[in-house]
Formats: C-alpha cells, sequence, structure tokens
C-alpha cells in the first residue's frame, strides 16, 4: 500500500496565505522534479490542482511518499503551512484590535475628554462626605467636581455658587457627560449643590455627585427630590477646549 497525505487549503483563506502557500507548493515540485518551471496538472509523486478564485472547490495536494527524502520534505511543508496559517490568524487579532483603535480615533477630541472625565469621576465613587472636602478622604459637592476636572486641567471654583456661573451656559436637554448641572431649593433661592452628568439619554439625566450618602450616581430625571430643584446647567468642557 502507498502512503499519501492529503493536505486542504481553504477557499476563504486571504490573498497573502494562497501566495504564500502556492510557493511553497512550487517549491515541493521542484524539488521533485528540478525539471518543472510551472505548475503541472499532474505528476508523479504530487498532484496539484489549480488555485482558481471562482472555483467552488479547495486545493488539493496529494503527494506520494516514496521516499524518506520526500517525507521530510512533507513535513517541512505542513510545518510552514500551519506556521503560515497561525502568522495569518495573528495579523487578523492584531487587525480587530486595529480596527478597535482605529474607531477611539473617530471620537472627536472633546468626545473622548468627556469620556475619560467621566470615567475618572466614577473611581471615585464610595467615597464618603465631608465638608468642605476637596479629595478622595473626603468630598462635599463643589469640591468633588472641582477635584474630577483640575485632573484634566480644567480649572474651576471650589464653591458650587461661583461654578454656577463658569463655563457656557446650555439647557437641560443639551447637557452631556462632564457638564455641571446646578440646584436650588427655589426659583429665587440660592444655589446649594453641583452635579456632573453622567449621561443624558430618553430614560434621563444620570449625575455623580458627593451627597450626604458619599459619591453617588443619581438619575435626576426620576429623583423626586433632585427634579424640582434643577435649576441650570454650564458646560465647562466644551470651553476649557
Amino acid at each position: 500500500m502507498i502512503p499519501y497525505v492529503f493536505i486542504t487549503l481553504e477557499n476563504h483563506w486571504l490573498r497573502p496565505e494562497r501566495r504564500l502557500l502556492s510557493k511553497l507548493f512550487h517549491y515541493l515540485l521542484t524539488f521533485n522534479n528540478p525539471s518543472v518551471g510551472g505548475f503541472p496538472s499532474c505528476l508523479t509523486g504530487i498532484y496539484l490542482s489549480s488555485w482558481d478564485n471562482n472555483s467552488k472547490s479547495p486545493v488539493v495536494c496529494v503527494s506520494e511518499l516514496k521516499s524518506s527524502y520526500m517525507k521530510n520534505l512533507i513535513r517541512i511543508f505542513i510545518l510552514l503551512a500551519i506556521i503560515s496559517f497561525g502568522l495569518t490568524q495573528c495579523v487578523s487579532v492584531m487587525g480587530s484590535s486595529e480596527n478597535e483603535a482605529n474607531a477611539d480615533t473617530r471620537l472627536s477630541k472633546e468626545d473622548r475628554l468627556r469620556r475619560d472625565i467621566t470615567d475618572y469621576a466614577k473611581e471615585q465613587l464610595g467615597a464618603s462626605y465631608r465638608y468642605a472636602g476637596r479629595d478622595p478622604r473626603g468630598f462635599d459637592c463643589s469640591g468633588f467636581t472641582h477635584y474630577v476636572l483640575e485632573e484634566f486641567d480644567i480649572e474651576v471654583s471650589t464653591s458650587s455658587r461661583a461654578q454656577a456661573n463658569e463655563g457656557k451656559k446650555i439647557s437641560m436637554d443639551e447637557v452631556k457627560s462632564g457638564d455641571l448641572i446646578f440646584f436650588k431649593r427655589s426659583k429665587a433661592g440660592r444655589v446649594f449643590h453641583v452635579a456632573m452628568v453622567v449621561s443624558n439619554s430618553r430614560d434621563g439625566i444620570e449625575v455623580i455627585h458627593s451627597t450626604s450618602r458619599g459619591v453617588v450616581i443619581d438619575n435626576i430625571s426620576k429623583s423626586k427630590y433632585w427634579k424640582p430643584k434643577m435649576s441650570s446647567a454650564r458646560d465647562v468642557v466644551e470651553a476649557a477646549l
């Protein structure tokens, strides 16, 4: 009985893979019969069907293992084919990572900054409330927003009343992550609290702020306590760019 090895090359492989493997086939054929200058349709020892992009069937190499020399060549070929396939898979994974990176670069500088600001703010979740506190040992409301924004070189005052006059005035419908919302107990009253916007969606406006419960996230659009006290909003992010 004559031993054979069947190597199937999938049609969905990419052009670089096909070119490399075709060269390897040609290399094998040359060693099997040095007089061969191209890809024959049939050759003693090796049969190689044409690689046609329009072909519905995969390319198959059938190699008759008549000598230890040919056996070693086949082993080398299989090893190279496996390495080639592994490298192309690695390239595919790297390509996926590059696509994610490209998607990230498509975000505007402002969008990235807003995302980074709110991500940093969330790192402070659970910090306790401390009157006049401005660091993770304890925050009051304006000390918290001041601390987060300062990390990104955005300068705001340390009091909520002063912050209510900084940046650009915007409507509640316009607020984005990183913007500030201010609260009054009455229309004629003074600002007594400030919160940072995390998101603004159909579900309402979510903010992160330092309260008597510490640093927490609340949906102020659904809060019976906070919603009636929403007074104004300021964009301090775009103004800082």
